[in-house]
């Protein structure tokens, strides 16, 4: 048994760039055999529960697909797009709990007074009028700008959201909702219809880029666990591994909870035989009062059933139960497949399709 206290200390710190942390750290005294339990808990922790902040969605003034390109801008959308991928954010220190407490994203816009003389222009993040967050790297590039008459239209408005790991669009809080699902629509080249579509991106959150560790012990002292870890210059690795602790503790704050123990005597011969499955039972009267509640984006199904669905303007689940087999066949380039799939996505929420 190992009496010393174990410690959490810094070994090495780096900084590569504003945007590349790396940090060595070791943590022990343990006691023989837990180095690797509880240097994989950090790991994964540090790895997919950590928050961060990211972009989720963009609007550019004129675009209504993704794959087209602007006038006078060197990047196409999606090059655009990527590029705000990689913003990295911090929030600030006054507003850090108030956005997280009220609001599930914020608006950042071009600075109004951005003033651009000189072409080639390249936006960076420091062009961007957000006082809710602090960018990592002022300097990061977003787009180029190569005469007057694009600096002129160009306007980008992006929607910056806190969470965890990696999320797609489809699952992000009130997202799809707000996007209204125009992202994957078909884009018809001769509209002229010159509104701006928001556009939803997937999100990366993780302030981790990368974790290693190895465990070594010591005859005298036990097991020490050593720590590599590499962040996006959000987060200090130090602080990191620290925080994972705290997530690792308030996961396990549960088992520490004390209940009221009963006993119940059971005679096992007299117990009824159950299979090796488990079956879920729906209360019918009680489950869809709450079906209008939930979007069919949980379903999580294929892009040409979704589609179909949403210009049906069957949005709810409430409204897909509503429908029969043969109601959905009816639908625009809505075949057997589809129709096949929502049945099987349905069932999973103890819903069936009307009968003919």
């Amino acid at each position: 048994m190992i009496k010393a206290a174990a410690t959490l200390k810094s070994l090495q710190y780096r900084q590569n760039s504003l945007t590349d942390c790396y940090g060595r750290l070791s943590f022990g005294p343990v006691n023989p055999g837990q180095g690797l339990t509880i240097g994989n808990t950090l790991r994964r922790i540090l790895l997919n529960d950590l928050p961060g902040i990211g972009v989720i969605g963009a609007e550019i003034n004129g675009v209504q697909s993704e794959f087209s390109t602007l006038p006078g801008i060197r990047e196409s959308v999606i090059e655009i797009f990527l590029n705000l991928r990689e913003l990295i954010f911090t929030p600030t220190a006054t507003c850090a709990q108030k956005v997280k407490q009220t609001k599930p994203f914020v608006y950042a816009k071009l600075n109004s007074e951005l003033k651009i003389d000189n072409f080639p222009y390249v936006v960076t993040a420091k062009d961007l009028h957000i006082p809710e967050y602090e960018f990592v790297d002022p300097n990061q590039q977003i787009a180029t700008i190569l005469s007057p008459t694009a600096a002129e239209n160009f306007k980008l408005t992006l929607l910056i959201g806190q969470g965890r790991g990696y999320q797609s669009w489809k699952k992000l809080p009130g997202v799809p909702q707000l996007m209204d699902q125009r992202f994957f629509e078909q884009f018809d080249s001769t509209q002229t219809n010159s509104k701006s579509v928001t556009f939803p991106i997937d999100a990366i959150f993780m302030p981790i880029r990368q974790v290693n560790f190895t465990v070594q012990e010591h005859s005298v002292d036990g097991e020490y666990i050593y720590f590599e870890v590499w962040t996006n210059g959000s987060i200090n690795p130090f602080d990191a591994v620290k925080s994972a602790a705290k997530v690792g503790m308030k996961l396990m704050t549960a088992c520490l909870t004390t209940l009221q123990d009963q006993q119940v005597y059971l005679d096992e011969s007299k117990l009824p035989e159950t299979p090796n499955f488990v079956q879920v039972n729906y209360n019918k009267m009680e489950s869809e009062s709450n079906f209008d509640q939930i979007f069919i984006e949980q379903l999580e199904l294929s892009l040409r059933a979704y589609n179909c669905l949403k210009r049906a303007n069957i949005l709810t689940l409430a409204d897909l139960s509503q429908q029969s087999f043969r109601d959905l066949m009816k639908l625009r380039n809505f075949g057997q497949k589809s129709a096949d799939e929502v049945r099987a996505a349905l069932s999973t929420y103890g819903i069936e399709l009307k009968e003919d």
